[in-house]
């Protein structure tokens, strides 16, 4: 993923000891090199940080570097486009919001593509994760870990929702690793109905609101 982890690579006659990179590029582009290490005659391991740029498929290639004054020399190229770089939601800038929605939030990850269009999707603890979700919240670019999110009304009861993130291009929408949160609250939404009521006679009283649930056991007050 693009927040990193240790990449293993496979091979033969590695020197436990010796001094290794890994060269990872995106389109033809370096994009990150780190120290490897021998781990035994067979296998090198790499520790990748954090993906400074956006997802996508890189090529990896392995180097030796030996002693000072001599040039790197190459060891092996995996092959283009040999590790494929995920983007993932990490978190989201806010664990409560209430119900009326018409804010932003920040959803935090790494990875974020400028070219691929983002949104999130925010379903009850009663919707399956299959079903469609209870609201949507379109995404905007901020930078590679990074997104603005338009959260809207909120339309089921009060409650916590979990939080998904999807990527879609013209040919396909698949959902990314990593999930949220967010505690919706109720919240009125208008006016009383009526706002005026003679002293003597009981009248039904309207109050809008958002979050409400049709099961739960309110008092006026």
């Amino acid at each position: 993923p693009a927040s990193g982890g240790t990449l293993s690579l496979y091979g033969a006659g590695f020197a436990p000891g010796g001094n290794y990179t890994c060269d990872i590029s995106l389109g033809g582009t370096l994009i990150l090199q780190t120290i490897a290490t021998a781990v035994n005659l067979t296998l090198i391991e790499c520790p990748i940080t954090s993906w400074p740029g956006a997802h996508g498929k890189a090529s990896v290639a392995l180097s030796f570097l030996p002693p000072a004054g001599n040039a790197e020399r190459p060891v092996a190229s995996f092959g283009d486009r040999s590790l494929d770089v995920t983007d993932l939601l990490e978190s989201i800038s806010q664990d409560t919001a209430s119900a009326l929605g018409g804010f932003s939030l920040t959803a935090n990850g790494w990875g974020f593509s400028p070219s691929s269009a983002y949104t999130l999707h925010l379903r009850s603890s009663s919707t399956s994760p299959s079903s469609s979700p209870d609201a949507s919240a379109p995404c905007t670019f901020l930078r590679h870990t990074a997104l603005s999110c338009a959260v809207l009304r909120w339309p089921s009861p009060a409650g916590v929702a979990s939080v998904t993130l999807s990527s879609s291009s013209s040919s396909s929408t698949r959902t990314l690793p990593g999930r949220a949160s967010l505690l919706f609250t109720a919240s009125l939404s208008g006016p009383l109905s009526p706002l005026a009521a003679g002293a003597g006679s009981p009248v039904p009283l309207s109050i809008p609101g958002v979050g409400l649930d049709p099961a739960g056991a309110y008092e006026c007050a």
